[in-house]
């Protein structure tokens, strides 16, 4: 949901969904929860948001 919400953050391996044969890890339950009652929005909006986000990240 973070990258839904427009940033980035650490995710927990553990917590996640596979929709659409896509794997989304959360970084807490409640993201999870969240995304769960409408997924195909949160996923529009997270790869919107890709788009950009995308760029802030460094190649180390």
């Amino acid at each position: 949901m973070a990258m839904a919400r427009g940033f980035l953050s650490d995710s927990d391996p553990r917590i996640y969904a596979v929709f659409k044969q896509r794997l989304y890890l959360f970084y807490s339950p409640g993201n999870r929860e969240a995304f769960l009652p409408a997924p195909d929005a949160a996923a529009i909006k997270a790869e919107e948001n890709w788009q950009v986000l995308s760029k802030t990240l460094s190649a180390q």
